[in-house]
């Protein structure tokens, strides 16, 4: 694997070659006659992080078995699968591994893992699943970031906004947990923080009310969509509408175990 720009910054920032944590290989020798330009670049560098002008980024090389999932992002990894990451899956083969690192913090008091995935469940799903499906050398290739747990579910949600595969119910419910655990309920505060529209916010905290008895009625919580979802969740504030919304979802649940049980059979 290529060398990292972290290990070129650590290089011109210490007398020793810089080493990963996958045992890469030292750079090379530097040339005497270059010796000059980069000491002088070495100064420069530190001055540089010094001032705050750059930061040091490190990538690991980690074991994703010692690597858990941090709680607060929007995706649910228990949905993922191997249809819905092959692209990635694909790639990750075709590249030799994954050149893309996910962020993840370090985690204290957890003896069975050293670190949480913030941005890059997909990533951390795929290596997991090539590890265990004939490619047990991947790694899983990570930058650690010093993030507190707001910081966190903002890096979290600008990866995940733009992504199909999260569906518009775990974003709402994702967002409305972070109003109250972030926010202190304050949804101006937070759609400023986050950079969207306060009504449109209003509308995915509003779709995360609708009760789990209600979803049950749809063939998959993907399918859950913004636009008639609000105008559903708006219909259950509405005390004899609710109970006709209900009994209603309640036959169509029926009907969706009826038809997964009648695929499942032999």
């Amino acid at each position: 694997m290529a060398r990292k720009q972290s290990d070129y910054l650590a290089a011109l920032l210490a007398d020793e070659p810089a080493e990963t944590d996958a045992g890469a290989p030292p750079a090379p020798p530097i040339p005497e006659r270059s010796r000059g330009t980069t000491l002088l670049n070495r100064e420069t560098a530190l001055a540089r992080v010094t001032s705050g002008e750059v930061r040091q980024v490190t990538q690991l090389l980690l074991d994703p078995t010692r690597v858990r999932i941090w709680p607060g992002n929007a995706r649910s990894y228990k949905h993922l699968t191997e249809d819905g990451c092959r692209e990635l899956i694909d790639s990750i083969i075709a590249e030799g591994g994954q050149k893309v690192p996910a962020v993840v913090r370090r985690v204290d008091g957890d003896p069975a893992h050293d670190f949480e995935v913030i941005a890059g469940t997909r990533r951390h799903w795929s290596i997991s699943w090539l590890r265990a499906h004939s490619y047990p050398e991947m790694q899983f290739v990570a930058q650690v970031a010093s993030l507190d747990d707001e910081a966190a579910f903002r890096l979290a949600d600008l990866e995940n906004r733009a992504r199909k595969d999260v569906s518009d119910l775990e974003r709402a419910r994702n967002y409305a947990d972070a109003l109250n655990t972030h926010y202190g309920n304050h949804l101006t505060r937070m759609a400023e923080r986050l950079k969207v529209s306060k009504g449109w916010l209003s509308k995915m905290v509003k779709v995360a009310q609708i009760p789990d008895t209600v979803i049950a009625a749809f063939a998959s919580p993907a399918d859950v969509q913004l636009k008639p979802a609000y105008a559903l969740a708006q219909a259950l504030d509405d005390k004899a509408a609710t109970k006709a919304i209900q009994g209603a979802a309640r036959e169509l649940a029926r009907e969706q175990t009826a038809r997964r049980d009648r695929g499942a059979a032999p």
